[in-house]
C-alpha cells in the first residue's frame, strides 16, 4: 500500500467540501461545523489550491460549483461516510444521554431550540431536558447540566456566570 500521506489533501478540507457541497453553501456548512463562513472559506481554497483547480464558482451572494466539485462530491461523501462507519465499528458501543435542566423561561425561549437543532444533527447523543422554575430541584446531582437565568442557590461544583 503506498503511502496516502502525499496522494491525499488534508482530510479536513475534505470534511468542509462535503458539507459545503451538501448544504449548498457556506452559512449553513459552517453552521454545522462550528466555524465561520471565513473559516469554511478557507479549507475549500486549501482544497483549491492543493488540487490546482476551482471548486466553486463565487459570485455575489451565489455559489456554484465547478464540474470538478460535481464529479468529486459523491465519491468524497461516500468515503467519509464509510470511515465514519469503519470508526463507529470499533468504538465502545456506550450510548450517550446528556440531562439538561433550566427554568421554564430559558427552556422554551433558548434552550429547546438549541436541543433540537442538536438532535437533528446528532442522534447518538440523545438529550433529555427538565423544566422546572424551583431552583432547589434544578440542583439535583443526576443533571448533567443545569442552566438557569436570575438567582439561584449555590450548589458546591456548580458555576455562576
Amino acid at each position: 500500500m503506498r503511502s496516502l500521506r502525499k496522494s491525499l489533501p488534508p482530510l479536513g478540507t475534505l470534511v468542509f467540501f462535503e458539507a459545503v457541497m451538501r448544504n449548498g453553501g457556506f452559512t449553513a456548512a459552517s453552521s454545522e461545523l462550528y466555524v465561520s463562513q471565513a473559516a469554511a472559506s478557507k479549507r475549500i481554497r486549501q482544497l483549491e489550491e492543493w488540487l490546482g483547480a476551482p471548486l466553486l464558482e463565487r459570485g455575489a451572494r451565489t455559489l456554484t460549483p465547478t464540474p470538478a466539485a460535481e464529479k468529486l462530491a459523491e465519491p468524497i461523501s461516500m468515503a467519509l461516510d464509510y470511515i465514519n462507519s469503519s470508526l463507529n465499528s470499533v468504538q465502545p458501543q456506550t450510548k450517550l444521554h446528556v440531562r439538561v435542566a433550566s427554568n421554564n423561561a430559558l427552556s422554551v425561549f433558548w434552550l429547546l431550540p438549541r436541543i433540537r437543532a442538536f438532535a437533528l444533527r446528532d442522534t447518538s447523543c440523545p438529550v433529555e431536558s427538565v423544566v422546572s422554575d424551583d431552583p432547589v430541584s434544578l440542583l439535583a446531582a443526576e443533571y448533567d447540566l443545569v442552566i438557569t437565568y436570575g438567582s439561584a442557590p449555590r450548589m458546591a461544583g456548580s458555576v455562576s456566570r
